[in-house]
């Protein structure tokens, strides 16, 4: 993360950016490589989406779709993306 904007970043994407520039891509305050802090609030929640998922590919069930998901999948009436190709 970020230290002055707050914003999360790729390591190597930041590491990248700090070769050409030294400053904070978001607010332009000075940064260099010491200043990055992990983010491991998100580190965390990346963790247990994947062990959640390990586990439902594990027993071979794809986790339901929710009923808003299904219903962003169908094209609505007289939506062109629905038309049939001429």
């Amino acid at each position: 993360m970020l230290p002055d904007s707050r914003v999360t970043v790729d390591r190597s994407t930041i590491a990248r950016h700090l070769l050409g520039s030294d400053t904070d891509p978001f607010s332009r305050a000075l940064l260099s490589a010491d200043d990055l802090v992990p983010d491991d609030d998100l580190r965390q929640r990346l963790a247990a989406w994947r062990a959640a998922r390990a586990a439902s590919l594990a027993g071979n069930a794809l986790p339901e779709p929710s009923a808003d998901a299904a219903a962003e999948e169908r094209p609505e009436e007289g939506d062109a993306a629905a038309a049939a190709p001429e």
